[in-house]
């Protein structure tokens, strides 16, 4: 749970945004306040992860309250709201030690996953204020500085779907991984995916992309695989749904067709008797196709299993009526 502090003048402003934040499952709302004063007391007594700040307010402004709590409790991430979009706010902010400038038109949904990304370690730019900031940064020469930006919209992306260790959202990662086309900006996410699965080592929906981006950007196979065993390992302890055991099946499939049938095998064999092996068949239809390798051979498993079941039943009902004539005769 990502605990925040909310500080805003204008009382409407910090109960609307509180109300829409505390709709998200993991972030909670410990404390709000008025002025950069209040901040910094409140961060003082309850050590929140994301101070939530906005920039005009009375007796103390955002800009020098992020400068005092940065020097005192350099742990806290936090984003400063403003109206302004001039390059000498922005500038002032960061460099006073904030994490993200955003603007207070931003959306509840992109300030949440703001706040998720600062907690993270990242930091975060409203749209166009970066570029903004990089249009007035030039050499001598003319040559546009190299400065690597704080936030690319693939990088927002992939927090995103990030956002919930415990989600795997298949269409969005599929989109996702659609969208990402040149290796140098896949081994950057290469990267920060390992950095995050050094924190978080069984967030599936990490293991994943990290298997597909190291097998397509560095043909890597045998670490590729890792990451996949390790994606299928903690998708089963932690019981998600079939479907994305299917996934992460199907993306091993590719790499090591022989080890991706051993994981497929385990969970047709695990298959609670309770259900109906038409519901698995199905999903392997979905994500492999009906008349694939994959799902002919469990058919065919499927088939020789049913098959014995019905011999046992027959044998068994051979018995009985065998008890019974035997039976019928002594009484004869």
């Amino acid at each position: 749970m990502i605990r925040v502090i909310i500080v805003d003048d204008q009382k409407v402003i910090t109960q609307g945004l509180k109300m829409l934040l505390e709709s998200e499952p993991d972030i909670q709302i410990v404390g709000t306040g008025s002025n950069g004063v209040e901040a910094i007391q409140l961060a003082a007594d309850l050590r929140p992860d994301v101070l939530l700040i906005d920039q005009n307010m009375p007796v103390m402004m955002g800009i020098e309250a992020v400068r005092k709590i940065n020097s005192q409790f350099s742990d806290i991430a936090i984003l400063l709201l403003s109206g302004s979009d001039q390059d000498d706010c922005i500038t002032e902010a960061l460099q006073a030690g904030a994490k993200g400038y955003l603007l207070k038109t931003t959306s509840s949904e992109d300030l949440a996953s703001s706040i998720r990304a600062v907690h993270r370690g990242y930091s975060q730019m409203g749209p166009g204020l970066l570029e903004k900031l990089l249009a007035k940064v030039s050499p001598p020469n003319g040559v546009p500085a190299n400065v690597p930006p704080l936030q690319s919209p693939v990088k927002t992306k992939l927090f995103q779907i990030l956002d919930i260790p415990s989600k795997f959202d298949q269409d969005k990662i599929t989109s996702f991984l659609q969208s990402v086309t040149d290796a140098q900006v896949a081994t950057e996410l290469i990267n920060q995916l390992e950095k995050l699965l050094q924190r978080n080592p069984h967030h599936v929906s990490a293991l994943y992309l990290a298997g597909q981006m190291t097998d397509r950007f560095q043909q890597k196979p045998k670490q590729s695989m890792n990451y996949f065993r390790l994606a299928f390992q903690n998708s089963q302890e932690q019981e998600f749904p079939l479907q994305v055991n299917l996934h992460i099946c199907s993306a091993a499939w590719a790499v090591s067709s022989d080890e991706a049938f051993q994981w497929l095998d385990t969970i047709f064999k695990e298959w609670p008797q309770d259900k109906s092996y038409q519901s698995f068949f199905d999903g392997i239809a979905q994500v492999f196709g009906p008349s694939t390798e994959p799902y002919r051979l469990l058919k065919a498993a499927w088939e020789i299993q049913h098959l014995n079941y019905l011999c046992e039943q027959t044998n068994a009902l051979k018995s009985n009526l065998s008890q019974l004539l035997n039976s019928l005769t002594v009484l004869a």
